[in-house]
């Protein structure tokens, strides 16, 4: 049993999600509508756990990290979220595969399916990132990532503070 779920959970996903290049440039168009936002400061998508509890969840941080790195600030990147660099770079690799021509995303996807298949990275990296989010729930990681208390925290501060318009905002990702 226990190899037939490591052998479900270390399934290529990469590989099958480039090939598929519809989805791809929804994926990559979405993740970039999202950087640029954030860059600019602008609060698109919050994150739902954090708004209504205050905790982290596991991606929680990572397109500020990923904006950082992208500006060669590697340390605020970390602190944001220390497993930014591996999501930045199967952000470039389904970049590349959303804008290479059919014979060239062809080559790219074989490539990244026998990687997977070796190593199964990809899925190893969203492992890490789901360890990662319970270890920093329960405080044994650092929380950087979150900046604003829960919408429960505010509501309830509101009607104590007799301030009813519940000033705080939901923290982006």
């Amino acid at each position: 049993m226990g190899k037939t779920l490591w052998k479900s959970l270390t399934k290529p996903w990469l590989a099958p999600l480039m090939a598929d290049v519809v989805l791809c440039r929804i994926v990559v168009g979405v993740c970039a509508v999202l950087g640029a936002a954030s860059t600019l400061g602008i609060p698109v998508w919050p994150c739902f756990l954090n708004s209504l509890t205050g905790l982290p969840c596991p991606g929680c941080g990572m397109t500020r990290a990923v904006t950082a790195l992208l500006h060669g600030n590697w340390t605020l990147a970390m602190t944001y979220h220390p497993l930014s660099p591996g999501y930045l770079v199967i952000g470039v690799l389904l970049a590349s595969a959303a804008v290479l021509p059919a014979s060239g995303r062809s080559r790219l996807v074989l490539a990244v399916r026998s990687v997977e298949r070796v190593s199964a990275l990809p899925a190893l990296l969203v492992l890490l990132t789901v360890i990662f989010g319970l270890l920093r729930m329960g405080g044994a990681c650092s929380n950087a990532a979150v900046t604003k208390p829960p919408l429960w925290r505010s509501w309830n501060h509101g009607q104590v503070s007799g301030d009813s318009a519940g000033t705080s905002q939901p923290h982006n990702n």
